[in-house]
């Protein structure tokens, strides 16, 4: 008898201490339930905030592990509004009845699981956007190739007055023109790179220079595409003009941005682009390259700028420089001036006979170059003499050359020539 006295007494003891375990680990359940719920619900709205975020600002189409957490998320919204509706349904039952206890700790229980699984997404999640926010960090001003115009003294005070224009916080809106070959682009891609070595404070006030070229039959999408390639976005197969837009929108809209629309000869609308309007984006400024005043003045510029032809020195200068020492020759040098002077100021008349002419020692090709420019005629409707009759002769210099290169050069004529 006392022998079973005592393994009853041992039996009650571990029950006992079986129950007061359990008691204690639902006590402890019962009492951070309601912290954990409360602590949930917080962070299950910052979730949806950085998935929304995620959304709008990360372009996730193909990362798998980014699509993956767009699921995961997801799931887990459904499972706690599952869980919420299921309490709220059941509110009366859970409170007070020791019969619902073990339903109550059940709820402890999966909330806290949650808890940690939402914690974890936030922290993948953060970390995804702030990798997307890297991506996105481009160099302020990326140089752009092209001639420079040291030494230029017409094109240096031209660039002068622009970067007055660009310092200037009344004029949003800057257009840079004058006719064909006068070096319009030339100007604003040393004001580009002017920009990427500048200290000045009112030109860092740029968060990105972007650069695109229009071109004379207008195509948005394309304009599209290169300020999408510019910030580093992804054109999604298929996306459509609207779509893009509002990406480009969102995206320029982060930071201050000076927009260079080079070639422009039509009124460009900065809305279908998704271009923010500079007037509604204070910092953030346009300057436009084109032939005529009055699309500078359709696009609404504060200022313009006209492009005016190099002097009868400065286009020596650059004539020696890309014909090289053989201009300077005794024999040669008068002929080289007189060319020089035929090209009419124009910087790209003459970089092209500049370069066709570089190495030629013989007077009599020299002679000949000259006679030719003299004697060109445009034969092509709308072509001004100025630029054609250069571009003419270095055609025709190099027949019997290179066959590619008499193609290319062919078709950079041509592209001229339907240009102007």
């Amino acid at each position: 008898m006392e022998v079973v006295a005592a393994i009853l007494g041992s039996a009650v003891t571990e029950v006992s201490r079986s129950l007061c375990g359990s008691c204690a680990s639902m006590i402890k359940n019962f009492i951070s339930f309601q912290s954990n719920l409360t602590t949930l619900e917080k962070e299950m709205k910052s979730l949806v905030d950085l998935k929304n975020k995620v959304i709008e600002d990360v372009d996730y189409s193909s990362d798998a592990q980014m699509t993956q957490w767009l699921q995961e998320v997801d799931q887990i919204l459904l499972e706690v509004n599952s869980v919420q509706a299921s309490m709220t349904a059941d509110n009366g039952k859970l409170c007070g009845c020791f019969f619902n206890c073990s339903e109550r700790y059940r709820l402890s229980k999966e909330t806290a699981r949650r808890l940690k699984e939402a914690e974890r997404l936030l922290k993948a999640g953060g970390i995804a956007v702030k990798m997307a926010g890297q991506n996105y960090l481009t160099k302020a001003v990326e140089h752009i190739p092209g001639p420079s115009i040291v030494n230029q003294t017409t094109a240096s005070q031209n660039l002068a007055k622009v970067m007055d224009l660009l310092n200037d916080d009344d004029v949003l809106r800057i257009g840079v023109w004058g006719r064909g070959g006068v070096g319009k682009t030339t100007l604003v891609q040393n004001l580009n790179n002017q920009l990427k070595g500048s200290s000045s404070t009112s030109t860092q006030q740029f968060g990105i220079v972007i650069w695109v070229t229009v071109s004379k039959n207008l195509d948005l999408k394309k304009v599209q595409i290169q300020l999408a390639d510019r910030l580093n976005l992804e054109v999604k197969m298929g996306e459509s003009m609207e779509r893009l837009a509002i990406r480009l929108h969102r995206r320029l809209q982060k930071e201050n941005f000076l927009l260079i629309l080079d070639d422009v000869w039509e009124t460009v609308d900065l809305d279908s682009l998704g271009v923010p309007q500079p007037e509604d984006h204070t910092g953030s400024k346009i300057i436009l390259t084109s032939r005529s005043l009055e699309v500078c003045r359709e696009m609404k510029t504060d200022a313009e700028e006209k492009v005016d032809v190099l002097d009868d020195e400065e286009s020596w200068q650059l004539f020696t420089k890309n014909v090289g020492k053989v201009a300077t020759l005794e024999p040669i040098e008068p002929i080289a001036k007189a060319i020089a002077r035929e090209c009419s100021g124009l910087p790209l008349a003459i970089i092209t006979v500049g370069t066709a002419m570089r190495g030629k020692t013989m007077i009599e090709l020299w002679k000949d170059a000259l006679n030719e420019l003299r004697r060109s005629v445009p034969n092509i409707k709308g072509i001004e003499n100025n630029v054609y009759n250069p571009l003419k002769w270095s055609y025709d210099s190099l027949q019997g050359k290179t066959s590619n290169l008499v193609f290319y050069t062919a078709l950079y004529i041509l592209r001229i020539s339907l240009l102007m």
